[in-house]
């Protein structure tokens, strides 16, 4: 049952998003109408804090409108219009099946029925994108951080206790209408009563045989006065006495029927009161009960006080250091040794995963790992590793399934320095997954667990990707970031005069040569505004593998390049040196005959003779996630290329 899929979605996570929507519909409505009514009330036809057209509601509309995701006006209106139709068909209902009305908007302007009016349907279209951009994202995340058997009792428990609430709230919803019912046709009799109005039809009566005596005596008084006279008298002595006992057994009748009717009416009363007592008494033994049963149920689970998830924090003298709260553990951030952090396992989609706290260190796991690389990006880290360079900065979170390496996500702590000012980033990067365990949420669980650890200290979060993944980052509120190209035009690349000056290629396998360029890096590069410092293994990523015949020394200058050629182009790099040279010098050394341009693969601090090109790149987009700064925000640059991860 569990492994049921509507709309491509498993019955389970469907199950604790109705639930978790109808509890946010509860506190939504019953808030709102406490502040209206300025008293608290307990809004919805149970009593427990659930009101389920909210949960059905929301998972409908977003199984129907998640193709829609992305235009948020259609997705607007849509949702509008969807909310507003499921809103009058849930009224229509509950007044067919309870015969009352759950709201009423007649009071609103141009309202159907009283049952919907665009002020709702406004409402219904602002909530429906509140759900997918904010609170669609956070339930799914809230669901996923619960282990799926406990979730999965967690569900049937809230099921059952739900239904013995709505059966015993509607018993008590159809016993009080009986007893509406009958009070109406109390009233409904009364009113038949005092329709007849049997006083009106009698004093009717008088009136007819008053205008019969006196045109019969009138005929008689002018023909007998004096008998007239006597007949007169007696007939009015006879018509007193028969109408006041007429009037006398009218008020008998009627006062016997109002005070029969007064103690039925009582009696009704007391038999509603009676069923009010006797439904609030059963609330409350309820709410007692389902008290009871959820300690209980705590108790009995008492690992559901505990949500397994991953804490970065930042330590004060070892960037980048990672704890994990439940395991207590830590990871060092300079070195490969220390206390890693035990595994963790997960369940998604109905299969189980360990996501693995040591992969660089597991020989195993790193295997698999190098594996799904290569199989992936058709590069591998294992000389990286084996060479040293490899440390704590760059932190995989992979997913195995077993031992084959599912999906990868790695958080690569750095400092990039603009403008002199040091800042703390992180760069996410190696996002990859098995072709075997593509769309089944194992990359948007990483994403989610990354983003939600995130240590206070970090500016800066910031990714690369490439033509396919352009619109999965934008879900986890990453906004794209043009970069812009540095080079000399043509004309101005002709000026960079070809210098003679003593070069030899770095020899990346000879640790002489490596130390040599780990002394300039750390001399910095003088000519970029935009620079990664403090990672050198992560240059040595691409100086020792396919960077490894790029390095240049310059004796003379005492400098490093890193640059190549294609063709008639140079691309430069990163240059390493102390201040006080010039950027057109250096260029000077690399140059020869063919070359008639000059492309910076790092933001220049000086442009003046360079051209600026948007870098509109689909296959290396920027993206910055605009939960923290944005570094790119104030100008025009491009990220050094050789600190892309």
């Amino acid at each position: 049952m569990w492994n049921l899929r509507i709309a491509g979605i498993e019955l389970y996570f469907l199950l604790g998003w109705f639930w978790i929507y109808c509890f946010l519909g509860w506190v939504w409505e019953s808030c709102y109408m406490s502040v209206m009514e300025r008293r608290l009330i307990n809004r919805g036809f149970v009593s427990g804090p659930f009101l389920t057209i909210y949960g059905f509601g929301a998972v409908s509309v977003y199984l129907i409108l998640r193709p829609l995701e992305r235009q948020w006006i259609l997705l607007f209106f849509c949702g509008a219009v969807l909310a507003t139709v499921l809103e009058y068909l849930t009224a229509v209902v509950l007044e067919a099946v309870f015969h009352t009305s759950w709201w009423d908007y007649t009071e609103k302007k141009w309202n159907f029925q009283g049952k919907i009016c665009p002020e709702s349907t406004v409402c219904w279209g602002c909530f429906t994108l509140l759900m997918f951009y904010v609170l669609q994202p956070g339930v799914s995340w809230a669901v996923r951080q619960v282990d799926v058997r406990t979730g999965k009792v967690v569900i049937l428990v809230v099921t059952v206790i739900y239904g013995i609430d709505f059966v015993i709230s509607a018993a008590a919803a159809f016993a009080m209408d009986r007893k509406i019912r009958k009070m109406e046709l109390l009233q409904s009799e009364l009113l038949e009563i005092l329709q007849k109005n049997r006083f009106s039809g009698a004093a009717e009566e008088i009136r007819r045989r008053i205008s019969s005596f006196r045109r019969k005596t009138g005929e008689k008084v002018r023909v007998y006065p004096g008998k007239a006279r006597k007949t007169m008298k007696s007939y009015l002595d006879m018509l007193r006495t028969e109408s006041g006992q007429k009037f006398e057994s009218l008020a008998d009748y009627g006062s016997e029927k109002k005070s029969e009717l007064n103690l039925r009416r009582e009696q009704v009363k007391a038999e509603i009161r009676e069923c009010a007592e006797r439904l609030g008494i059963r609330w409350e033994k309820r709410r007692r009960l389902l008290e009871r049963t959820i300690q209980r149920f705590v108790d009995a689970y008492p690992h559901l006080n505990h949500v397994q998830r991953l804490t970065v924090e930042n330590d004060g003298n070892k960037e980048g250091a990672m704890t994990v709260s439940r395991y207590e553990a830590e990871r060092s951030a300079e070195s490969g040794q220390g206390n890693l952090p035990e595994d963790r396992f997960v369940e998604l989609r109905g299969r189980k995963y360990c996501l693995a706290g040591n992969v660089m260190t597991d020989e195993k796991r790193r295997a698999s790992y190098d594996l799904l690389a290569q199989k992936t990006f058709d590069i591998s880290f294992e000389k990286w590793y084996q060479d040293g360079y490899w440390t704590e900065k760059n932190c995989p979170y992979t997913l195995f399934d077993g031992e084959t390496a599912a999906a990868n996500l790695s958080v690569n702590r750095m400092t990039v320095e603009k403008g002199g000012k040091a800042h703390s980033c992180i760069q996410i990067g190696t996002v990859m997954t098995d072709e075997d365990y593509r769309d089944q949420g194992l990359m948007r669980f990483l994403m989610e667990t990354v983003l939600e650890n995130i240590e206070p200290s970090c500016e800066m979060v910031f990714l690369f990707a490439n033509r396919t993944v352009l619109d999965f980052y934008p879900r986890f509120h990453f906004q794209r970031i043009g970069q812009y190209h540095y080079f000399w035009k043509p004309e101005k690349a002709k000026t960079l005069v070809k210098r003679e000056s003593r070069k030899r290629r770095l020899n990346m396998e000879c640790e002489q040569d490596v130390r040599l360029l780990q002394t300039c890096y750390e001399k910095k590069n003088p000519f970029s505004q935009l620079q990664v410092t403090g990672n050198f293994g992560l240059l040595m990523f691409y100086c020792g593998s396919f960077m490894k015949d790029c390095v240049w020394y310059l004796e003379e200058e005492d400098a490093v390049i890193i640059a190549e050629t294609d063709q008639d182009v140079l691309h430069c790099y990163e240059i390493y040196c102390a201040p006080g040279r010039t950027l057109a010098d250096l260029l000077g050394c690399m140059m020869n005959e063919k070359i008639n341009r000059v492309v910076l693969a790092f933001t220049p601090a000086d442009t003046e003779g360079l051209e600026v090109v948007p870098a509109n790149d689909d296959d290396d987009a920027l993206f910055v996630w605009s939960e923290r700064d944005d570094l790119f925000s104030d100008g025009r640059f491009f990220f050094p290329s050789l600190f892309h991860t």
